[in-house]
């Protein structure tokens, strides 16, 4: 099942700019299968009146959600940022399971 990438409020990045950001973030999961959703949102930020910009990246990866969020003065800036800081977290994430296996509950047949 391919990966899907949806798309909120972020009219300013054109196609080009969302093209790269995409082939980017299929890079960083098409090693593995257990990223199933991205979600992109961007919007005007609280903290920063003066026509600061928040980009959210949200997936879901099999039993897990990762986040990223990061703000600035551009749009295109904050998205830079927040792939980035999501590269960040899903390394962090694919870490931590590599080096801590699933416990696996016995199965019928086997011994205790």
């Amino acid at each position: 099942m391919p990966m899907e990438i949806h798309w909120d409020d972020l009219q300013d990045i054109g196609e080009e700019g969302r093209g790269r950001v995409e082939e980017r973030l299929r890079r960083l999961v098409a090693q593995h299968d257990d990223v199933l959703f991205i979600r992109i949102v961007g919007r005007t930020s609280e903290h920063h009146r003066h026509g600061g910009r928040e980009v959210h990246i949200t997936a879901h990866a099999k039993g897990k959600d990762i986040t990223a969020s990061r703000s600035g003065a551009d749009l295109t800036l904050a998205l830079h940022d927040a792939v980035d800081a999501f590269a960040h977290e899903l390394r962090h994430l694919r870490e931590r399971r590599s080096a801590r296996p699933p416990e696996r509950s016995p199965g019928p047949g086997d011994s205790a």
